[in-house]
């Protein structure tokens, strides 16, 4: 899992997570999407740590589509990874305004 690629220190991981990746089929709306998510279960969005951990130990996903941390928003702003078949990037990005469909969302898996 995650947990092996950063130690207890690195990502402050300390146990292995499972994560479900979520692509809406139009634009969203973090208010949407956090309210989707207490209706369908109470799903926990990832953090920026489980964010980081994707970015390691699945380099490829991020190619397909960015991925958002939903659980990472601070001071208005949010983190995703984002790429494409030459780069790879991390960002933090605005929260307000919507995010297009072919970004993913991510969830704890319970």
């Amino acid at each position: 899992g995650i947990i092996d690629l950063f130690g207890k220190e690195g990502a402050g991981l300390t146990e292995a997570v499972h994560i479900n990746l979520y692509q809406f089929d139009r634009s969203w709306l973090l208010e949407e999407v956090l309210a989707w998510a207490k209706d369908n279960g109470n799903k926990k969005p990832i953090l920026a740590k489980h964010l980081l951990g994707i970015g390691i130990r699945h380099p490829e996903e991020q190619r397909d589509s960015s991925i958002v941390a939903l659980g990472s928003v601070r001071h208005g702003t949010v983190l995703y990874l984002h790429g494409s078949s030459g780069r790879r990037s991390l960002h933090r990005c605005l929260v307000m305004g919507g995010w297009h469909h072919g970004y993913l969302a991510g969830f704890l898996s319970e």
